[in-house]
C-alpha cells in the first residue's frame, strides 16, 4: 500500500518568526474545559430553525425543529461570559417511545425559560421561543 502526500513547499517564506521553545517554556495548545454536569443558566446567543446546508428548514417528519448554536453562561458566577456551541435541536414532534413518550423537546425549552408559560399552538409556542431569545431571557 503506498501513500502519496504533496508538499510543495517552493513558494513557502522561511517564516523566521517561528522558533523552537524550551519545552518547559512552551505554551500549551489548552482551551477551556467541558462543562461538568450540573445545573447552570443560560442566554442564547445564536438560534434559529434547523437548516440543512442549503439553508432550507429541516423538519423532524413534518415537525419544525429550533437549533441552539451558540449560548452564553449567566450562571454560575465562575463561568459568567463564557460561550458554548451546543448545536442541539429541539423538535415539535412529540417523543415517540420510551419513558418520556408524548412530552415535545421545543416545550421542554421553553419550561427552562418560563415553567409557567402557556400557549394554545405549535406555532404560538414558537413564537414564545423566539421572545425568549432576542429578549435575552435566560434558561436552566
Amino acid at each position: 500500500m503506498s501513500t502519496a502526500f504533496d508538499f510543495d513547499l517552493s513558494e513557502v517564506d522561511d517564516f523566521e518568526d517561528v522558533q523552537l521553545e524550551v519545552a518547559s517554556d512552551y505554551q500549551d495548545q489548552t482551551g477551556p474545559a467541558p462543562l461538568q454536569p450540573g445545573n447552570y443558566r443560560f442566554a442564547v446567543a445564536e438560534a434559529g430553525r434547523r437548516k440543512n446546508q442549503d439553508g432550507e428548514p429541516i423538519d423532524d417528519n413534518g415537525y419544525p425543529q429550533i437549533q441552539l448554536n451558540k449560548l452564553t453562561l449567566k450562571e454560575p458566577e465562575e463561568f459568567v461570559g463564557r460561550d458554548i456551541y451546543p448545536f442541539q435541536s429541539y423538535s415539535l414532534r412529540p417523543v415517540q417511545g420510551g419513558n418520556r413518550k408524548g412530552s415535545v423537546p421545543a416545550v421542554d425549552l421553553l419550561r427552562g425559560f418560563d415553567d409557567q408559560a402557556t400557549f394554545s399552538s405549535g406555532k404560538e409556542l414558537l413564537q414564545l421561543l423566539a421572545e425568549m431569545f432576542e429578549n435575552g431571557a435566560s434558561f436552566v
